[in-house]
């Protein structure tokens, strides 16, 4: 039988690769653990990004939503301020029309209170309210 340390010897250089393969083992393992959580990290940073941009983008849309109504509303405004003017116009017409003599020349102020205001102003007196 062979001396035990001659058995031994053996056993325990296996045993030493076994330990070596080991730590080897665990050196990479942990290597891809740290890895593994740097790209979780990644991952729940991108998601977290993607959320933050689908918001920004609810907002822009929410923001040319409410652009295209307030231009809609210019629109519908410029209408009828162009129809005021319209109005204003005519009414500017009418008014210069009147304060026109015979010769189609403008009266002074006193000349058309005397022809016209007296007439504009008869029966006046009945709409009226007094207080």
């Amino acid at each position: 039988m062979p001396p035990i340390e001659a058995i031994i010897a053996p056993l325990e250089a296996e045993l030493k690769l076994v330990r070596t393969v080991r730590e080897l083992e665990e050196a990479i393992l942990a290597g891809e653990l740290e890895e593994m959580e740097k790209l979780t990290q990644m991952v729940r940073e991108l998601e977290e990004a993607i959320l933050a941009g689908g918001a920004a983008a609810n907002i822009v849309r929410d923001y040319e939503r409410r652009m295209q109504e307030l231009n809609e509303e210019k629109k519908i405004l410029d209408r009828e301020l162009a129809r005021a003017k319209i109005s204003t116009n005519r009414v500017a017409v009418v008014i210069a029309n009147d304060w026109k003599d015979v010769d189609n020349k403008v009266m002074p102020v006193k000349q058309w209170l005397d022809t016209r205001g007296k007439k504009s102003f008869r029966g006046m007196h009945s709409f009226i309210i007094y207080g």
